[in-house]
């Protein structure tokens, strides 16, 4: 299981507390799509100069053959402030550099369970885009906190509006797979509360 716990400044020192995000593992071992080959994205040569550094949450469509049909951008987090505008240059910088990795990915079809003979299968998958300059401390491991400026959710045309709402995309760990319709689901959505 892996959750967001979310913390923000209400003034005086004072902080409120929430849990944003959840995602609860994928169930049984061959019951959903497994990584088979992954293309690391190449770090956009831009964000490096300017030391921008976010995390990309895609959903993706695997079809039969392994191979990913549809990509999105679901949601970019980032790690850096800037002004709105600074902020959709660079989401949009790193998920075009996630997207084009993510199209030569490929992967292993589950091979028992409800959904082997699904014609395709839902995945999100974060791609981490983070910056570590010699002498500064590493964030973000796990358990620890991360600052992030959370990106918006991105409509997905094939994507079911009201299963998108009930999940979260950015509560994945870093290097996980989740297949949207296996293992545990919340059946309502958290709301920051």
């Amino acid at each position: 299981m892996s959750f967001r716990v979310v913390a923000k400044p209400i003034g005086d020192d004072n902080f409120s507390i929430s849990i944003n995000g959840a995602e609860f593992g994928q169930g049984k071992r061959g019951e959903s799509i497994s990584s088979k080959k992954r293309v690391r994205p190449v770090y956009p040569p831009e964000a490096v100069h300017s030391l921008v550094s976010g995390t990309v949450y895609l959903l993706l469509r695997v079809g039969r053959q392994g191979q990913v049909v549809d990509a999105v951008a679901e949601q970019v987090n980032m790690t850096v402030l800037g002004s709105d505008a600074e902020l959709e240059r660079w989401r949009q910088v790193l998920a075009n550099s996630a997207l084009r990795a993510a199209r030569q990915w490929t992967f292993d079809p589950p091979t028992s369970g409800k959904g082997v003979d699904a014609e395709y299968w839902l995945a999100r998958v974060p791609v981490n885009f983070n910056l570590h300059i010699d002498g500064m401390p590493r964030n973000g491991g796990y358990g620890e906190w991360q600052e992030y400026v959370p990106g918006p959710r991105q409509p997905v045309p094939w994507f079911d509006n009201k299963q998108m709402a009930s999940s979260s995309a950015d509560a994945l760990p870093d290097g996980d797979i989740q297949q949207v319709d296996q293992g545990l689901h919340l059946t309502s959505p958290l709301n920051g509360t």
